[in-house]
């Protein structure tokens, strides 16, 4: 057995730098946060190279006296808290002491700093932990940090980043948060000079929502206000009509701190229940004030996790605050006076690829056709579970002893009929297929267009349309206008987050809308190379374009739909991994039936 050692000073700085500072937006979280605390009613923040090359946060708070300024950099060394009863009575955003230290030891850091009432500041210099240089020195009242080099001695941990586009998204991220959290404060984003977010610190959350969303999404947002004594809850949601296809825009806080939740998540989304389809998100940022003693932040070292010791009230004062602001609302959708029937029709044509069908419901929501095909799997299920086992049912594959070339070459299938507007009901040879329209379209459509994508999707030019995305997120689409034109949407900037779209893919001509365009980029992955994007894109746009549930086809419609989902590549899942089919063989109906037996 070796000996048990001690470790250097710089191995465990750089170990709880790898816990603290993944990245560079973990860097200025903590320094944005530190400037919070020090009462900051300004902060600025200034970056280069994703971060990487520079970081500078500069604020107008308490500042630091000398000695203050030199225990910062020492790990544990904190004035937010006192001893371990303080851990469960937190009111600042940093306690644990280790943001400076962890910081300067991966990188070269310049500290400066005043407290107001001094005449002269401080001025050190760290690089890679170690103190190169102090100095009394005149400086504005405040805190001015500057960043360089990130990770230059840890060169491993530059591995793991993206793009510096990915990293100065994920540092927007963060500052729309907490500028979300704090309107009293102004928040200051600059990238390469380029201005990405600028408050005013007027205490206005709507006004910074306008600033962080775009003033027409701002337009649909509703307050909430639920007030006890040991628990006040405020903010705003985003109107059902603005629902998202993902939780990235849900943000929540408490006592000030950016948190993810599962419980908020759950309060929030039952709220909104039989407001919204399956699969789609409401749009919310909410502030939470409850007592200190009901919360424990202290789980996780970024500070990002917490744990409520009260779950269930907490849950029920967020979901009766939510549910309230709902009920006061008319929540009727603006339309635009547009022939809806033709419009419809166009949808429906375009999204077919071959004849028109009927909707049996007006519904054409994709919710429907999953609860609908739930309850069918679930029924047949039941029916067969006494004499079958649950796991008679099965989607289909191709027997193992063939290719799925020869397999569907074999294939003959008979179309027998249509089942709730959702399913095509066929016999092949002796089994019956049970085959879900939306899933069998997607497959199509999505290897139809991945054949297209290699020369570049046609696209069709349309009336130029306006889009605004959340502060910062546009660097991605900046960063990949060619990616995007590759896929049919021209796409050409139009001010600070603001872009003009001019064209679409040709098949989406028809039935394109804001919020599909919307949802297409938000596919758009954070990770990954461009060729993980294209999948994501296109498995969007294929499920966008399908048929939906309750939309009855034709005969013709249904067998041109089977011919071709079995002349696909892959016919037996849809581009996400869902069964396009199940079935029924004879063996298991006649058993059911009680066929063949005396």
């Amino acid at each position: 057995m070796t000996d048990i050692i001690l470790l250097d000073q710089e191995t465990t700085n750089q170990i709880a730098a790898g816990e603290v500072i993944e990245r560079p937006s973990s860097v200025v979280k903590e320094l944005v946060e530190n400037s919070i605390d020090a009462l900051a009613s300004k902060i600025e923040i200034e970056i280069t190279g994703g971060g990487l090359k520079s970081i500078r946060v500069a604020d107008n708070g308490a500042g630091m006296s000398r000695e203050n300024a030199f225990l910062s950099l020492r790990r544990h060394a904190t004035s937010k808290i006192k001893g371990p009863e303080d851990l469960y009575n937190i009111s600042t955003l940093g306690f644990r002491g280790e943001a400076l230290p962890s910081i300067a030891s991966v990188s070269r850091l310049t500290l400066r700093t005043r407290p107001k009432d001094n005449l002269e500041g401080t001025e050190i210099i760290v690089k890679g932990g170690e103190v190169l240089k102090d100095a009394r020195k005149g400086c504005p009242a405040g805190t001015d940090i500057l960043v360089e080099d990130l990770f230059f001695n840890t060169p491993a941990r530059r591995k793991f980043l993206k793009s510096e586009g990915i990293e100065v998204g994920k540092i927007s991220d963060i500052i729309n948060r907490l500028a979300l959290s704090y309107p009293n404060i102004s928040f200051s984003l600059k990238r390469e000079g380029r201005q990405l977010l600028n408050t005013w610190g007027r205490g206005d959350m709507l006004e910074v929502i306008s600033l962080v969303y775009g003033r027409n999404k701002a337009r649909f947002f509703i307050p909430v206000k639920e007030e006890k004594e040991d628990c006040v809850i405020k903010g705003f949601i985003g109107s059902p009509s603005i629902y998202r296809s993902g939780r990235k825009h849900q943000t929540f806080f408490v006592n000030g701190r950016y948190v993810t939740s599962s419980l908020l998540t759950r309060a929030l989304e039952d709220a909104f229940s039989t407001l919204l389809s399956r699969n789609c998100y409401p749009v919310a940022v909410l502030q939470l004030q409850v007592n200190p003693h009901l919360l424990d932040v202290n789980v996780h070292p970024t500070k990002i996790e917490v744990k409520f010791s009260q779950e269930d009230y907490i849950y029920q004062k967020v979901y009766e605050g939510v549910r309230e602001a709902l009920r006061k609302e008319n929540l009727i959708p603006e339309v635009s006076f547009r022939n809806k029937e033709e419009e419809k029709s166009q949808v429906f044509e375009q999204k077919s690829f071959y004849h028109k069908g009927t909707s049996t419901t007006g519904d054409t929501g994709e919710d429907s056709r999953e609860y609908v095909k739930e309850e069918v799997v679930s029924a047949l299920k039941g029916m067969a579970k006494e004499d079958f086992g649950e796991d008679e049912i099965e989607p289909l594959e191709a027997p193992e002893d063939r290719d799925q070339e020869s397999f569907k070459k074999e294939v003959n299938v008979h179309i027998l009929g249509n089942f709730l507007g959702t399913y095509i009901l066929a016999q092949r040879d002796r089994e019956l297929l049970i085959i879900d329209q939306h899933a069998a379209h997607e497959r199509i459509i999505y290897e139809e267009l991945k054949e297209q994508v290699i020369s570049g999707l046609q696209h069709q030019e349309i009336i130029p349309m306006f889009l605004e995305v959340p502060s910062g997120s546009g660097i991605i689409i900046e960063e990949n206008l060619s990616f995007w034109g590759k896929m049919g949407f021209v796409i050409e900037k139009f001010g600070t987050n603001s872009y003009v779209l001019r064209s679409v893919p040709l098949f989406l001509k028809n039935f394109y809308s804001q919020s599909l365009i919307e949802d297409i980029i938000d596919s758009f992955p954070q990770r990954g190379d461009l060729e993980k994007a294209r999948e994501e894109v296109l498995k969007t746009m294929a499920c966008k374009a399908s048929y939906k549930a309750n939309y009855r086809i034709s005969r013709e419609e249904a067998e041109a739909l089977v011919e071709k989902l079995f002349e696909s590549k892959i016919p037996f899942t849809c581009p996400h991994g869902r069964p396009t089919m199940i079935s029924l063989e004879e063996s298991q109906l006649e058993k059911n039936f009680k066929r063949g037996v005396s």
